[in-house]
């Protein structure tokens, strides 16, 4: 399996903070999920060792990906980067032309709230009436029963047309 240089990265930074965490005793507690007790010391050492590990890896510049042939940028776990994935900075791909996968819209920024509907505000209009029609099909089977499928605008399903 090939590895971009920022999965590479990733998996190299988490390692070391493992191994600290094992070279400090603390790992089997933390993968059990206890609580610890933690002297003033080590937890100064701890801090400072995860700010050193973990920089870098929020900052401004989004992380996007490019392949050889394309023509737009992706996010990591898109499909269309099966076959090469070179990573890149969002203002990198935009300066030089690239445009966002329509797939997984790397360009849009998902806050937690944005995919709730807010109807709050939204108002009915209690004149307007819309006459239901049904949507089962009208015609008659041989056994002298309703037919069952779904009907189309006249009333009639694709057999009883």
């Amino acid at each position: 399996m090939y590895l971009s240089d920022a999965e590479a990265f990733e998996r190299l930074r988490t390692r070391r903070i493992y191994d600290y965490l094992r070279m400090l005793k603390f790992y089997p507690q933390i993968m059990h999920h206890t609580v610890v007790q933690i002297s003033g010391k080590h937890f100064v050492r701890i801090t400072l060792w995860f700010l050193f590990l973990t920089a870098g890896t929020s900052s401004n510049a989004q992380s996007v990906f490019i392949t050889r042939t394309g023509e737009k940028y992706h996010e990591g776990s898109c499909v269309h980067l099966h076959s090469s994935k070179i990573p890149i900075t969002l203002s990198e791909a935009l300066k030089r032309g690239y445009t966002p996968c329509h797939v997984c819209r790397p360009d849009r920024q998902v806050s937690p709230a944005a995919d709730i509907p807010d109807h709050s505000d939204t108002k009915t209009d209690s004149t307007a009436t819309e006459e239901t029609t049904a949507t089962q099909c009208t015609a008659m089977t041989k056994a002298g029963t309703r037919c069952k499928r779904a009907a189309t605008s006249n009333g009639r399903c694709w057999q009883h047309q």
